[in-house]
């Protein structure tokens, strides 16, 4: 049986390529955004408006990855007028994607 040690799974993930499932929600957030510039969504809006072609945790990571690059900002909210709950990250553009970038 082999040691855990002997797996670096920080190594593994940072020679991973780049899912190119995420990449494709990656450049789908970006059309959305852009044809929605004056709107805020909730990361879950998003997960389940794009659930038919992306498992949702593909559509977080995109949106993260977005985020990253700053081309959306994101914060956290709250529902404060019920019992406390968190609603989770609400998404808004902050900048257009750079010329090329798809």
């Amino acid at each position: 049986m082999a040691d855990y040690e002997e797996f670096d799974r920080e190594e593994d993930i940072s020679e991973r390529p780049p899912d190119p499932r995420q990449i494709s929600a990656r450049e789908a957030l970006i059309q959305f955004f852009e044809e929605h510039r004056e709107q805020v969504f909730f990361s879950r809006q998003l997960e389940v408006r794009y659930e038919q072609d992306y498992f949702h945790w593909i559509t977080n990571r995109a949106l993260r990855d977005l985020e990253d690059l700053g081309l959306v900002r994101s914060e956290w909210r709250t529902r404060v007028w019920t019992s406390p709950a968190e609603l989770g990250r609400c998404h808004t553009t902050i900048q257009s994607a750079p010329a090329g970038f798809l």
